[in-house]
């Protein structure tokens, strides 16, 4: 494809693999919003107009010139009316766009709400009622999740496993959200999202599904084992993981900006993004001098700024290749969580360890915060009320014990 004229205008183009539009003005890359939108539409006319009346230099009047697109009527099914599927697509749209974004959760959520209703997509939102929920929710319960897996032999199997009762009661819950949010955008009456709250989610102890397991806190010995075989940039990160109790997220977005305190024997950081943002509360973490170790020997070895981060993929070999191989070109500057996770669950494979999860580990930071300083110091490292603290390092059996002597 040849280089546009200069005096030609930018055209939008289609990013199919996110199905997202966009155009290119002066090298730089200007999103635009879901492709064959009303809004990606009204956001390339206010751009272009932006930069054409100012002399082809510049968009920052782009902005303010876009205007205010009313959200479209819902397309109804080929039978003329608004069906389950019509609803989700729209309220999906509506997350991906106005709210946290495709990549976010509350989408991840949205997502398995659908896959819990796909036998009643086709059926009309008015005829959605207490009993279809009912059915829905029984059905969901009693599939099971099915996941390959690696074997000893190397042969890839269908694992099956039951859906836990909790899981399947916040996936109810999230459907109840779709018919709240749908009468928020006044496509559909009131009653009929307050009908859905008469139906009582699943029990304990439900035949239809199991209970989770307690999460217990990771074995060190197993964590131990897990270091030797995962690279040494994640190795590294996951050491500072559990010398912290921070949450894996709060490891992985890490840069020394974040860092305060650094005069004093315990730096702070202090995230600028993590889990409890939204409730307007401030996270610190105390990094002590096994952790400030690992975090210098980074910085010096890599010659990292302020805002370079301290762990990064980009930088992550594996143990068994030469030493003058290059990492993933495809690698981001920051870990992900999630690949954090399928690290690990690799290198347990490896080390023929049981497996354990990167948050097992602040189960186990908070256990020994826990024994070291009671209820206090276990929420102030971990960032939790005491209530939330009481989940990760729940009071142990040895008060018991001590009783049970003196007085039994």
């Amino acid at each position: 494809m040849g280089r546009r004229a200069k005096e030609q205008v930018p055209q939008m183009r289609h990013d199919k693999e996110r199905d997202r539009a966009y155009v290119r003005i002066d090298g730089v890359r200007h999103r635009l919003g879901k492709w064959g939108s009303a809004k990606a539409q009204a956001s390339y006319d206010a751009l272009i107009a932006s930069w054409l009346t100012s002399g082809r230099a510049n968009t920052d009047g782009a902005t303010a010139a876009m205007p205010m697109v009313s959200k479209p009527a819902p397309l109804p099914s080929s039978s003329g009316v608004l069906t389950v599927a019509d609803l989700l697509a729209l309220w999906m749209e509506d997350i991906a766009t106005n709210g946290k974004g495709p990549k976010s959760s509350s989408y991840g959520s949205a997502r398995a709400a659908g896959r819990a209703m796909s036998a009643y997509l086709s059926l009309p939102v008015e005829d959605f009622g207490p009993k279809a929920f009912k059915e829905v929710m029984r059905n969901y319960a009693k599939t099971p999740v099915i996941t390959r897996k690696r074997q000893a032999d190397g042969t890839v199997a269908n694992v099956e496993r039951p859906r836990t009762r909790n899981y399947v009661n916040a996936t109810m819950i999230r459907i109840r959200k779709m018919f709240q949010w749908a009468v928020s955008e006044e496509l559909i009456d009131e009653t009929k999202a307050w009908r859905l709250q008469s139906v009582p989610l699943l029990e304990f102890g439900d035949q239809h599904a199991k209970e989770s397991d307690e999460r217990q806190p990771a074995k060190p010995e197993d964590v131990q084992a897990t270091l030797e075989t995962l690279t040494v940039e994640c190795a590294a990160l996951v050491e500072v993981l559990s010398l912290t109790g921070c949450r894996p997220k709060e490891v992985c977005r890490m840069t020394m900006e974040q860092i305060h305190d650094r005069h004093k024997k315990v730096w702070r950081y202090v995230p600028k993004r993590h889990k409890n943002e939204w409730r307007g509360k401030i996270r610190h973490v105390a990094i002590g001098p096994k952790a400030q170790a690992i975090i210098n020997k980074q910085v010096e070895d890599f010659k990292l700024s302020e805002t370079d981060a301290i762990f990064s993929p980009k930088r992550s070999v594996s143990r068994n290749k030469k030493i003058d191989s290059k990492p993933d070109p495809r690698a981001k500057e920051f870990y992900e969580s999630n690949i954090v996770r399928k690290a690990v669950a690799r290198a347990c494979e490896v080390a023929g360890v049981e497996h354990w999860f990167p948050y097992q580990i602040r189960y186990a930071v908070g256990a020994k915060a826990r024994q070291q300083g009671g209820i206090a110091t276990t929420s102030a490292t971990l960032g939790n009320s005491k209530k939330v603290a009481e989940h990760y390092a729940p009071e142990g059996f040895e008060a018991a014990e001590a009783f049970a002597e003196a007085n039994g």
